[in-house]
């Protein structure tokens, strides 16, 4: 019968050589692997919590130096931007060895990959005192270009080049002010994405079982929905400045309940065991249409009170 110790040695290659393709293959073929760094704190977590946290930190070291050593000493963009993922995976690891439930684990791992996105843009940036203004800036022109490019195509009607121009000038009106929400959204985005795939891969292939639990029972705290009262009250009763707070906060409620209703949904087709071929179908729906994923997050909301998943303790009859 196998020990754990060898169990644990003969899962540590493939574990770390995830972390190792990862931070490589990026470097070595940028355009088409470049998303492959997203994916790093999932492989992090997993190594980590295959092997245990001290040793693997050890051996995450030595891939990660190998790694880099790999792509030359000046370290390319793609590897630079690899490692500023490295510690968010080791935080989520943390967070689960220590029994930390997901949205604790999460918050903890968006704050580390948001402070580690930040110190190498600023790095990148060459120190500037606020790149801010400069990514403002670069949505501005890009904004410009695009109008341009649109609208001087000869093959359009004026209806719909008119229409088109509305739509840009919206766009770079309020693009500009959502986006902190957005850089939100997308550190959020890539946390979940990768607790949602380490917590899978631990469960299916680890000698351990998975540190959470599946994501189709995956929910907020009710508490939450007293912030969705207060942007809306912000949205109606403030002055612009006021309004504009109340529209980021919105946007990333709106972005965690969308989470939450997309695990009711993943959680219905489960138990009506519907085929993959359909489950496919349907997520593919709901990330094409947008009036699809404003009635998802609606979902998410409502589930605070009507409890679609049945996961509130019922009161057991006297």
């Amino acid at each position: 019968m196998e020990s754990q110790g060898e169990t644990t040695h003969r899962h540590r290659l493939p574990a770390l050589a995830g972390v190792f393709l990862c931070l490589l293959l990026p470097a070595a073929a940028p355009d088409l692997l470049w998303w492959l760094s997203l994916l790093l704190p999932a492989a992090v977590f997993y190594a980590l919590l295959r092997q245990g946290i001290r040793q693997g930190i050890r051996h995450l070291l030595l891939v990660v130096a190998a790694a880099a050593l790999l792509t030359g000493a000046g370290l390319g963009g793609a590897v630079l931007f690899g490692l500023s993922l490295v510690p968010a995976g080791a935080i989520l690891a943390a967070a689960a060895h220590n029994g930390s439930g997901p949205v604790r684990a999460g918050l903890q791992g968006s704050l580390m990959l948001l402070s580690a996105w930040a110190l190498l843009f600023l790095a990148l940036m060459g120190g500037s005192d606020n790149p801010y203004p400069a990514i403002l800036d670069s949505l501005d022109q890009g904004f410009q270009a695009a109008r341009g490019y649109y609208l001087e195509r000869g093959d359009l009607s004026a209806e719909t080049a008119r229409s088109l121009e509305a739509a840009l000038e919206a766009m770079r009106t309020t693009v500009p002010r959502i986006l902190p929400a957005l850089l939100c959204v997308a550190v959020l985005q890539t946390t979940w994405v990768n607790m949602v795939l380490g917590n899978w891969l631990l469960g299916r292939t680890g000698t351990k079982a998975a540190p959470w639990p599946p994501f189709r029972f995956w929910r907020l705290p009710d508490q939450f929905v007293w912030a969705v009262v207060a942007v809306l009250a912000g949205l109606l009763l403030s002055a612009e400045e006021g309004q504009t707070t109340a529209l980021n906060g919105l946007v990333v409620l709106g972005f965690l309940y969308l989470q939450q209703g997309f695990a009711v949904v993943v959680d219905r087709l489960h138990r009506w065991n519907m085929p993959r071929i359909v489950r496919l179908f349907v997520y593919t729906l709901m990330g094409l249409q947008a009036y699809g994923l404003l009635l998802v997050a609606a979902i998410g909301l409502v589930d605070t009170w009507a409890d679609f998943r049945r996961l509130n303790p019922r009161p057991s009859p006297e």
